[in-house]
């Protein structure tokens, strides 16, 4: 578990955390297993999909911007990363 209280103490901000929907989580390990994202990029996609892309999207859905710490040099997918894009 991650320890919020620090964080919101520091910068007087409220953080809200998202976790991925568990019936969605549960019905992917059921079929596919707890390691699957090892098996193939297919499931290595679903299982993204599922505990981090639909948790970020609902929290972004009534956003007008937000922030993120993407780094340039964490992985070749990254390389294009600008320090401010537009969507």
């Amino acid at each position: 578990m991650i320890a919020w209280t620090p964080l919101r103490e520091r910068y007087g901000v409220q953080i809200e955390v998202f976790f991925p929907e568990a019936t969605g989580v549960e019905k992917m390990v059921r079929e596919n297993g707890l390691n699957l994202f090892y098996n193939s990029v297919e499931l290595r996609k679903l299982c993204c999909g599922i505990r981090k892309v639909e948790p970020l999207n609902r929290a972004l859905k009534n956003l007008d911007a937000w922030m993120t710490g993407l780094r340039r040099e964490q992985a070749v997918t990254r390389v294009d990363v600008r320090k401010v894009e537009a969507g």
